[in-house]
């Protein structure tokens, strides 16, 4: 069995000292009833690594691009992927830190930070690193799955791929209703950020069916770095929706509150995952220039 490359091991390690440091807090939250080092642990380390394991993805998947010649299909896939990591890292630095009155805020620090404009940066932050980010790798991954298509490979999905979509799906049509009450029952209107993120959810559900389908076609050709790649696609996508869903469930009441914050420690889940998914493909290429390993669609996919 190949061994998960060292970039990966490191991303992580990283995110192992960090819920180290978040449990620390969370059990001080236990003890106390106090949410003061929870906050501080989510605004200043949590901040700063979700901005920098964004700039990570974003910087890995440039490299994954630039390893394909322009003419070749997974230049444009690995390109959207990448565009939609440069969205998460814009998301990062505007809903995590220009919106925050923390001491590393540049607004900050240039007394340039006004409390009645954050809530400006944080919404640009949601609808950037949400939804456009999401669109941008719904694109990419639909052009893989073009590719799988041609290459006559595209496998179809298990029993077990399906169950996890079901369930998904299954949340999403719940979030659809709520929308629907919303709108044609009670007559609230939306703001443009709220009808925004409302698609973020749908995205999720087709954005799972998408890196589903891509880890099971590449994996029905054998175990490797690609199949992984892909798995940790698809796992970021499913660590998003289970934040998705774990903060739906607060909002209505359903997680009790000493566990509600355990909720929040999945993003950082998702966020590695994503940065995890390019080092894969790297790896790949490498070895595969190397000579000593191959991978399905050698030249065309993946390298």
């Amino acid at each position: 069995m190949i061994a998960a490359p060292r970039s990966v091991r490191r991303l992580w390690a990283a995110l192992g000292i960090l819920l180290a440091v978040g449990s620390a807090a969370y059990i001080h939250f236990l003890v106390t009833g106090s949410y003061d080092l929870l906050v501080l642990f989510f605004r200043n380390p949590g901040s700063a690594f979700f901005v920098v394991i964004a700039g990570i993805e974003a910087y890995l998947a440039r490299r994954a691009y630039s390893q394909f010649e322009f003419s070749e299909p997974m230049h444009t896939v690995w390109t959207l992927v990448f565009m939609s990591a440069c969205c998460r890292l814009t998301g990062a630095a505007l809903g995590q830190v220009l919106s925050a009155d923390i001491p590393w805020n540049p607004l900050v620090v240039f007394k340039l930070f006004h409390l009645n404009q954050s809530g400006n940066w944080r919404d640009l932050g949601l609808v950037i690193g949400g939804p456009a980010a999401m669109a941008f790798l719904g694109a990419g991954l639909m052009y893989a799955i073009v590719l799988t298509r041609r290459l006559g490979v595209l496998s179809r999905l298990t029993t077990a791929d399906w169950m996890l979509i079901a369930i998904i799906a299954t949340f999403t049509a719940r979030e659809l209703f709520e929308i629907g009450v919303i709108v044609f029952v009670r007559h609230e209107r939306a703001s443009v950020t709220q009808t925004l993120l409302w698609f973020s959810d749908p995205l999720l559900t087709l954005l799972l069916m998408q890196a589903v389908s891509i880890r099971r076609s590449v994996l029905n050709m054998g175990q490797g770095l690609v199949a992984r790649c892909w798995g940790m696609m698809a796992a970021g996508v499913a660590f998003t929706s289970a934040g998705d869903v774990a903060l739906w469930a607060e909002s209505h009441g359903l997680i009790p509150t000493t566990l509600s914050p355990l909720g929040w420690f999945i993003w950082f889940f998702a966020a590695t995952a994503f940065a995890s998914a390019p080092c894969y493909q790297i790896e790949a290429v490498r070895l595969a220039h190397e000579g000593s390993y191959t991978a399905p669609f050698s030249k065309s996919f993946s390298t």
